[in-house]
């Protein structure tokens, strides 16, 4: 082969392996990023009672956060007030006192979010007396039938020593 046809064709080889991938080689756009999501209240261990709201943020890098939803303990997904500032009102008497888990997520109408995971403690005080009865009156019975009872004893013990 003459040195310039082999020059030639090494040129065309060189040329044809640089080309060669990006012509072999589908045009991949890179997948959008997932939202975000942040629980920012209640702080992780955190102990509550009677009524808290939690609160978080939720952004995309691509569409706007369509909606925030939560779950506590594992339940049923519930929805948020807000999208990238957002908030939920939670009443503690409907759980039992002991540790529980908040969970939320955001949406961006493509794609949900990695949950972000919260474990608070209920501490609620003592269930009250039966509707109506302040807790004084009710010692002051038990006080009275305790007194009433010991009187009586001591009646009778009095009757059998004559």
């Amino acid at each position: 082969m003459e040195p310039c046809r082999k020059a030639a064709l090494l040129l065309a080889l060189a040329v044809s392996a640089a080309l060669l991938p990006s012509l072999c080689t589908p045009d991949v756009a890179a997948a959008p990023a997932k939202p975000q999501c942040a629980i920012t209240r209640p702080y992780d261990n955190d102990t509550v009672s009677g009524r808290f709201r939690v609160t978080g943020t939720a952004l995309s890098s691509s569409d706007p956060i369509i909606r925030v939803q939560l779950r506590i303990d594992g339940g049923g997904l519930l929805i948020a007030n807000g999208t990238e500032s957002w908030h939920f009102d939670v009443d503690t008497a409907l759980l039992q006192n002991g540790p529980h888990t908040v969970e939320a997520r955001s949406f961006d109408g493509t794609q949900y979010s990695e949950p972000a995971i919260v474990t608070f403690e209920v501490k609620n005080g003592r269930p009250p007396g039966p509707p109506g009865t302040p807790t004084y009156v009710l010692v002051a019975l038990t006080v009275s039938l305790v007194a009433a009872m010991a009187a009586l004893a001591w009646r009778l013990a009095a009757r059998k020593r004559r």
